[in-house]
Formats: structure tokens, C-alpha cells, sequence
């Protein structure tokens, strides 16, 4: 992810030297946005993976469920049950993918 600064005040009405102006596009591009941008993606990574494991642990849950519901209901009532829990599941497993 590359970010572009293509307007920044020229600092001329605040006494600002073109030299100092250029310190802080230095900045900007070399220090501050590389950073921000390696904190996005962490957070974004952390969270990805935070949302893989509720969505296993939702997986397991529902289909220990299913499990049980599959036991005690039969013929066609069950069939309904098993295919929807089943495309649902198929769900969790995208969750947290990129």
C-alpha cells in the first residue's frame, strides 16, 4: 500500500523555509506514512486472525449442535437441517480470509 502526497502548503504565508517544508515531506514519506501503514496492516492482520478463531470455534459449536439435532430428528426435516447448517458453516470458513 503506497500512499501519494501530491498537495502540501508551501509554508509561505507562516514564514516557513522551503528547506523546513521539505524536512517534513521527508518525514512524512520516509517516516510517519511507512509507519502508519505498517500499523494498519498489523491491525488488520490481528484482526483477521481474531475473526478466524471465533469463526472456528462458531464452526465447532454449530456442528456439534447439528450433531445432536441430526440424532433426535429424522427423514426429511433433518436433511433441510444438515443442508443449511452446512452452507452456513461454508460461510464461517471465509470469515477472516483476505
Amino acid at each position: 500500500m503506497s500512499m501519494n502526497i501530491t498537495r502540501m502548503d508551501n509554508g509561505a504565508d507562516r514564514g516557513i523555509s522551503s528547506e523546513e517544508i521539505a524536512h517534513q515531506r521527508r518525514l512524512l514519506h520516509d517516516t510517519y506514512v511507512p509507519g502508519l501503514v505498517k500499523m494498519y496492516a498489523r491491525a488488520l492482520s490481528e484482526f483477521r486472525r481474531k475473526a478466524r478463531s471465533h469463526a472456528q470455534s462458531a464452526k465447532e459449536n454449530v456442528n456439534n449442535d447439528m450433531g445432536m439435532m441430526d440424532s433426535s430428528i429424522r427423514g426429511k426435516s433433518s436433511s433441510a437441517i444438515r443442508e443449511t447448517v452446512s452452507q452456513q458453516v461454508q460461510r464461517l470458513d471465509l470469515i477472516g480470509q483476505e
